[in-house]
């Protein structure tokens, strides 16, 4: 990216000399001035915008390969790209390899420039994930509460009723706030100690999808947290009948029994965990499931 940018007016010579070859030579055009000029303000443009052409390249290059993008995001990023969706896509791409403070600036800068609420809403939850990930339990909460204030008057009779009955009914129809959305609030609140309202987000999650496995595996928590372990079994089961690979709901069932000392069926849960599908989004830690498997041994 240095030697390109060492090198932007050869590259704009050639650019306009070729647009000038296309649009003259095969259309065959008499003024030849004129188009000149028109492939010049094209170029120009381009390049005006080069951060936000990489993004966009960045972008479909992840939809058809299914490959993180991240190089071209930074690149487009260090070009001043400023268009929100591709902000959002670096800030995501950022927070899978774990670079927090980074995901935190782009989200950031994405919020500054976007004009869209979806875009807005979804930049805010990264930055709230960020946070979490850096220990800003709180900060994590209240943005996420603050675009529950922000998108959707279903989200006002929470703050109005705080944990009744009719917010949960009025949270879920709410579309702006998905069932992860729901399911992620409720396990900060388990972070945070706070069951009451971790097992009230939780519940959201799962009365707009009934088989959202990771709202389970919230309620799984809780149990596992206040001592019910035998519920905590339940609640974790569930999850994995849903999603038979979910690393946290195996990780814990694995835990349980080995405090029952059960080892067999300890290492038999711990055996299933696929630590290949954890970064920077996973709930768990790497460090922690190795401290665990030490343990085991």
């Amino acid at each position: 990216m240095k030697n390109l940018k060492r090198h932007y007016f050869k590259i704009l010579i050639i650019l306009i000399s070729l647009s000038y070859l296309i649009t003259v030579r095969t259309l065959k055009l008499s003024n030849s001035i004129f188009y000149l000029t028109v492939s010049l303000i094209f170029v120009i443009s381009i390049i005006l915008f080069l951060g936000n052409v990489v993004g966009a390249i960045g972008i479909f290059y992840q939809q058809f390969t299914g490959k993180d993008a991240i190089n071209f995001y930074e690149k487009a990023y260090k070009l001043n790209a400023t268009n929100p969706t591709i902000l959002m896509a670096y800030s995501l791409s950022l927070l899978s390899k774990k670079e927090y403070k980074k995901a935190i600036e782009v989200s950031e800068k994405g919020l500054d420039e976007s004009y869209y609420f979806a875009v807005s809403k979804t930049l805010m939850v990264y930055k709230g994930l960020a946070l979490f990930k850096l220990g800003e339990i709180d900060e994590a909460i209240n943005i996420y509460l603050d675009v529950l204030k922000k998108f959707g008057k279903e989200n006002q009779q929470y703050f109005q009723d705080d944990l009744e009955t009719p917010s949960k009914t009025m949270i879920a129809e709410n579309p702006y706030f998905n069932t992860a959305d729901l399911s992620t609030l409720g396990y900060f609140y388990i972070i945070k100690g706070d069951y009451e309202r971790a097992r009230f987000f939780s519940i959201i999650a799962l009365k707009k999808d009934s088989k959202f496995a990771a709202a389970f595996d919230n309620l799984g928590r809780i149990a596992y947290l206040k001592g019910e372990s035998e519920k905590a079994i339940k609640d974790f089961n569930e999850a994995l009948s849903i999603n038979k690979n979910l690393v946290d709901s195996l990780f814990y069932l694995s835990k349980i029994y080995f405090e029952k000392g059960d080892m067999e069926k300890s290492k038999e849960y711990f055996n299933k965990i696929n630590k290949t599908k954890l970064n920077g989004l996973s709930m768990l830690e790497s460090e922690e499931i190795e401290e665990f498997e030490n343990k085991l041994k």
